[in-house]
């Protein structure tokens, strides 16, 4: 389990099929001549440290060697309690975490130094903001099953993230639903408990784990010469006649197996679910994409209120843009005021109340002049637009 970079352990966890989680306790294991219990409680008290490191300073405050910094982590909870975040809970906890870790660091308290000292508060504040928002367990956190959701969470949302682009339809403007088939109950678990994070990810209202396609999603397959002809080279051509008569239940087996016999008549052979290229056709108002066993197919028909709540999305997005580039305070209320147009009458009309929620302003409404303090031309959806906002 010996590497010396990065490369030889991405390639050291291909030839052994383990995520890096596992390679990394097995190789604590021979190097510390210890047993995969004894590794996994020192990992329980490193999160333990992390946790008092990260929790006891939102409580009660400590000052820096030089008095520079403490108290900082405390007023971030502080903020949030009130409802004031600009960058959503979890970056928000995520950032108060790392802040009190960092007040525990330089008051020369106890701490986990990983990856660096400096950058200690990274790690427990993301661990713990997931934490809080997906109510994952400590054993969880530890289990290396924790990698292989977050790993199958980030290859999801970048399927749909190439869907999107595809046929061009930005991550602001929200979708209604992805269809995920699942071949085992482990994958379903899996996309089950981070399934939220990749709804917010990639702007989805629904995740439905589906475990039959048949009259869903139409799949083609054939035989991957690769593989294939190197074994059964003399046997290609019947391989190649047989698997074009699959049906789409006879697919389905196929994929979800990891063994399949294949009667050749003369000759019966083992095949595997690597054996074959198995691809996708996208259904009406649907995208779909394939990588490996995965499969996501996206709803890509915006509804009226879908396309007001993106124009909305757009909206918050100025606004925010606005705020920042004329130096207001995160905790400043606002007036804002939209120039009247067709493009957003409808989002202003349906969330007038959730821009002004994510922008802290008291009122957003629409203006045929919109006068303020800060006026600026933009454009949404490449339509000028004017929109002024005014501090009070």
């Amino acid at each position: 389990m010996d590497f010396k970079n990065a490369s030889e352990l991405l390639a050291l966890c291909t030839q052994q099929q383990l995520p890096i989680s596992e390679i990394m306790r097995r190789r604590e294991c021979q190097l510390g001549e210890t047993t995969r219990d004894e590794v996994t409680h020192r990992m329980k008290r490193a999160l333990e440290i992390m946790r008092s490191s990260a929790l006891t300073p939102l409580k009660t405050p400590v000052k820096s060697m030089g008095g520079l910094i403490g108290g900082e982590a405390k007023k971030l909870a502080q903020h949030a309690a009130k409802g004031r975040s600009i960058c959503g809970d979890v970056l928000h906890k995520a950032a108060q975490y790392a802040m009190a870790v960092l007040e525990v660091n330089a008051s020369m308290g106890l701490i986990v130094a990983a990856p660096t000292a400096g950058s200690a508060g990274v790690l427990p504040g993301m661990l713990f903001a997931l934490q809080d928002r997906y109510n994952i367990s400590d054993e969880r956190l530890i289990d290396a099953r924790l990698e292989e959701m977050m790993s199958l969470a980030q290859k999801v949302s970048s399927m749909v993230l190439a869907l999107r682009r595809k046929v061009s339809i930005k991550v602001r403007q929200p979708l209604t639903k992805i269809l995920i088939p699942v071949l085992d109950p482990a994958t379903a678990e899996h996309i089950s408990a981070v399934k939220n994070l990749i709804m917010n990810e990639v702007n989805v209202k629904e995740i439905e784990l589906i475990e039959k396609t048949t009259g869903l999603i139409t799949k083609r397959i054939k035989p991957n010469f690769k593989t294939l002809g190197p074994r059964y080279g003399k046997w290609m051509k019947q391989i190649a006649a047989l698997v074009a008569e699959f049906s789409q239940e006879r697919i389905a087996e196929v994929e979800a197996a990891p063994e399949t016999v294949l009667d050749l008549g003369a000759e019966r052979i083992t095949v595997t679910p690597a054996d074959f290229e198995i691809t996708s056709e996208d259904m009406p108002g649907w995208l779909v994409a394939s990588e490996g066993k995965l499969t996501v197919a996206l709803d890509i028909t915006v509804t009226e209120e879908l396309k007001a709540e993106g124009v909305a999305r757009e909206l918050i997005n100025r606004i925010q843009n606005i705020r920042k580039d004329s130096g207001f305070e995160v905790t400043d209320k606002i007036r804002a005021e939209i120039e009247q147009k067709p493009l957003v009458a409808d989002a202003i009309a349906r969330f007038a109340g959730y821009i002004a929620s994510q922008t802290l302003a008291v009122e957003v409404r629409p203006a045929a002049e919109p006068a303020g303090e800060t006026v600026v031309e933009t454009d949404v959806d490449d339509e000028p637009l004017r929109i002024a906002v005014t501090r009070i």
